[in-house]
């Protein structure tokens, strides 16, 4: 070949590189591609700044922008063969933005981990799962949530978990409080074998499982799908607050849509929140409930007719097979009574040990007829009707005659006082509850919760928890007739009473102690409580309590306190509250009216 004509062959290349270039980056200024909801979805952004901020993720870590990343993206197709194969998801939505780009493949690719893992999950669709809180155990009440990935391979079906969680390696609080919400923690982005998980769940940590089968475009899943494993080798930190599972969860399903992406998103994402989300933006279409025992008794026990429940239990408990045997096949059991026995056989063998397996097989044998259906759960408690997990609250207090206004905020969980009928029981969390006051010559902190828990589980025939309360609190001397600004610490078991539907009893005995500048007190503190559900979504607690300072017994006092909720919505309410502390020398009343907002 002459000079001549190859000149003109380099030439015509830098040409038409130079024209294909020109043309990509005339578009991305024009139509500010760099803006797409779906671009700031895969690169996980909150405010035009990323949550991932590393370099194995952010090509333009060192001066990043939108524009920038979008930039370098590109740079990298044209000239690292193997971006397709650690950006999957980048580059298919790329390529569908300039269709250009695939034309740089030079020769063909073979992502071998890559198509191993399109293969063995082979995803045909994808679900949220969202793991309800067990109110025995602190630790899960915020819930988790995680996708599901279905599909087949070797002609059987597949379902793996998509999850993202860190590990906690030690229990001392105020360490673990820097370590998750100021340093950071170790996340860990794994797929593993969903059943593993939720027999976990379900039978060792007590918890229920809600599977929402998401409405997602077969592009907008793909992406998703694709996305699990741009995110599998990058080193993402774990914040408790502001980067969890239900914030990287929610920034996936925020490719759904500009108006998913664009609404604001508190402070403190929760994975229950994200539900809520995705139900707001029609992104769920159909739900499935995967109860524990635990609850599907309690469930049952709400449901079923006393007199009918104790005979079968008798039953169960009496081994009487053959009586179980009559009144199946002559069909003289309801739904909601067959469930009672595939529960409570199940209960007797798996959680208490005391049913021998070749009874519980012959029981659970006479269940496995094709016309004995189990009972659809799915719009039982669902966690899609529950109130939001933060309020923010303003109101009237007076004191003493002195008035106040009252300002208050909780940075998630719920309060006693909310509609908690779509809980598994009457039950309190409250992380970060801070309350205010102020009068005419000053403001003050009058109390910050930093930990409040608190569970009421009503016992019945067959299940007998305690009751339990729990919290870490700091209280101003407002709160108290003697003790001054101090640190509480809170513990204490009890029993509940679920008196009617709508009624709840419960009596504890606390253990309190409060720090001050000078002195510790112990106090004992019994506590009796009411809660009544009542028309028009109003909702009365009355509680009584004496505290029995064990250091100095002249502290001691009776405290009633009484407040009516009134709810609006899920997100309005308002509260009437009366508070009274009294012994033989002094007496103080607090009245308030407060109005909440939930979001």
């Amino acid at each position: 070949m002459s000079r001549f004509f190859k000149s003109i062959l380099i030439l015509t290349f830098f040409i038409n590189n130079f024209s294909f270039a020109n043309n990509i980056y005339e578009e991305i200024e024009q139509n500010k591609i760099y803006d797409s909801h779906i671009w700031k979805s895969l690169l996980h952004i909150n405010s035009d700044k990323p949550y991932i901020n590393s370099k194995d993720f952010l090509f333009s870590f060192d001066d990043f922008s939108l524009k920038n990343e979008l930039l370098k993206n590109i740079e990298q197709i044209k000239n690292n063969k193997l971006y397709p194969c650690k950006f999957p998801a980048r580059y298919l939505w790329l390529t569908t933005k300039f269709p250009e780009l695939k034309e740089l493949k030079q020769e063909n690719i073979e992502c071998k981990e890559f198509n191993e893992y399109l293969e063995k999950t082979n995803a045909d669709s994808i679900d949220l799962i969202f793991v309800s809180e067990n109110i025995k155990n602190p630790s899960s009440m915020m819930g988790h949530i995680f996708f599901k990935i279905n599909g087949f391979y070797d002609g059987k079906e597949r379902e793996n978990a998509i999850s993202f969680f860190t590990i906690l390696n030690h229990l001392n609080i105020p360490i673990l409080a820097y370590e998750s919400i100021i340093k950071g923690m170790n996340g860990y982005f794994i797929l593993s074998p969903y059943q593993t998980q939720i027999f976990n769940y379900v039978n060792k940590e007590e918890r229920n499982i809600w599977e929402y089968k998401l409405n997602l475009t077969a592009e907008q899943q793909k992406l998703i799908y694709y996305h699990f494993w741009e995110l599998k080798d990058i080193d993402i930190t774990y914040y408790f607050t502001n980067f969890n599972c239900a914030t990287i969860i929610d920034n996936m399903l925020s490719i759904s849509s500009e108006d998913y992406y664009s609404e604001p998103i508190s402070f403190w994402l929760t994975p229950k929140d994200v539900v809520k989300r995705a139900n707001k933006f029609k992104l769920i279409q159909l739900s499935n409930t995967l109860p524990s025992l635990e609850w599907s008794l309690y469930m049952i026990n709400e449901n079923l007719d006393k007199k009918k429940m104790e005979r079968l239990k008798s039953q169960i408990d009496d081994k009487n097979i053959n009586s179980i045997r009559f009144s199946i096949e002559n069909n003289n059991l309801s739904k909601l009574e067959i469930e009672f026995i595939r529960n409570y056989t199940k209960y007797l063998y798996i959680k208490k040990g005391i049913l021998e397996y070749q009874d519980y097989k012959n029981i659970i044998n006479l269940l496995n007829k094709d016309d004995l259906d189990f009972i659809d759960y799915s719009n039982y408690k669902n966690p899609i009707n529950t109130q939001y997990s933060k309020q923010l609250s303003i109101g009237y207090l007076q004191k003493d005659k002195e008035n106040f206004t009252k300002l208050g905020l909780l940075l998630a969980g719920n309060t006693l006082y909310d509609d908690n009928r779509n809980y598994f029981s009457e039950n309190s969390l409250q992380i970060g509850n801070i309350e205010i006051l102020a009068n005419k010559s000053e403001v003050f902190l009058n109390k910050i919760d930093f930990y409040d828990m608190r569970s009421y589980l009503p016992i019945n025939s067959i299940l007998t928890d305690l009751s339990s309360e729990f919290a870490i609190s700091y209280y101003n001397k407002f709160n108290n007739l003697y003790i001054n600004n101090s640190l509480l610490i809170k513990g204490g078991l009890g029993l509940s009473n679920k008196l009617s539907a709508d009624t709840f009893l419960y009596y504890l005995a606390n253990l309190e102690i409060y720090i001050d500048k000078s002195y510790i007190y112990p106090v004992i503190k019994p506590k009796l409580g009411l809660n009544i559900y009542e028309i028009l979504d109003m909702k009365t607690v009355l509680e009584y309590e004496y505290e029995y300072n064990l250091r100095k017994v002249d502290y001691s006092f009776h405290k009633l306190s009484l407040n009516q909720s009134i709810n609006i919505d899920n997100n309005h309410r308002f509260d009437l509250n009366l508070k009274i502390m009294k012994n033989n020398k002094r007496e103080n009343k607090i009245y308030s009216f407060v109005y909440n907002y939930f979001f």
